[in-house]
């Protein structure tokens, strides 16, 4: 089930209290609405309602797709792996998060940013898988600098409108993006899955840096 919340908060640009609502946990199934907030970025936006500024709320979240049996974690970490693998440690004491390992086929991930989640969300939602969409992503990568070696990308992210992409940041504020079909990937996928398991197994941070790994090994 979803479980939202009730904080006071306070407006940064005229210190008004006000309550905000924020979720725990986001069962997109049984709330479907929320889920469009979610990947809209309205469930994380709070607006003043004394001076109507509108601004980002910062905190974690599990996304729970009980349909394509998936679970992410929003756990707001900025350092390392370590202290992920920490939060686990720590987490599966809690009753709700043994409940929820324990469940047979589920994909879990860990992500550290809203922006992370709402890819997540949206890969997942196309029935894609997020080991072949990471891998691909260095691999346009590295086309886009060798044909184009003066840019510097910051973030790449996936995308499904109007067709499959990759939108590229750059360090300048521009972007640019890269088009593509199912067809690549599920050929990736094919030739690939034997080691996207090896490589992935235990393993709940999937993201550019185990792509990295990945291409390494």
């Amino acid at each position: 089930m979803s479980k939202p919340y009730t904080e006071s908060i306070k407006c940064p640009s005229c210190k008004h209290e006000f309550d905000f609502t924020g979720w725990e946990s986001l069962n997109t199934t049984l709330d479907p609405d929320e889920k469009e907030r979610l990947l809209s970025g309205e469930l994380f936006r709070a607006v003043c309602p004394k001076c109507q500024e509108s601004y980002n709320v910062v905190y974690p979240i599990l996304y729970h797709d009980m349909e394509r049996k998936v679970m992410v974690w929003l756990i707001l970490k900025d350092s390392d792996v370590d202290d992920i693998m920490a939060f686990l440690k720590d987490a599966k004491s809690n009753e709700f998060f043994e409940d929820m390992i324990k469940k047979d086929g589920y994909t879990y991930r860990f992500v550290k940013t809203q922006d992370e989640l709402r890819e997540k969300a949206l890969i997942f939602d196309c029935g894609l898988d997020d080991r072949v969409v990471e891998y691909l992503k260095i691999i346009f990568h590295a086309q886009l600098i060798e044909q184009n070696p003066e840019l510097e990308v910051t973030n790449i992210y996936f995308y499904n409108e109007p067709t499959y992409c990759f939108l590229f940041y750059l360090e300048d504020g521009r972007s640019c993006s890269i088009e593509f079909d199912e067809g690549i990937l599920n050929s990736i996928f094919e030739r690939k899955q034997k080691q996207f398991d090896e490589k992935s197994k235990d393993i709940m941070i999937i993201d550019n840096a185990w792509a990295i790994q990945f291409f390494q090994s």
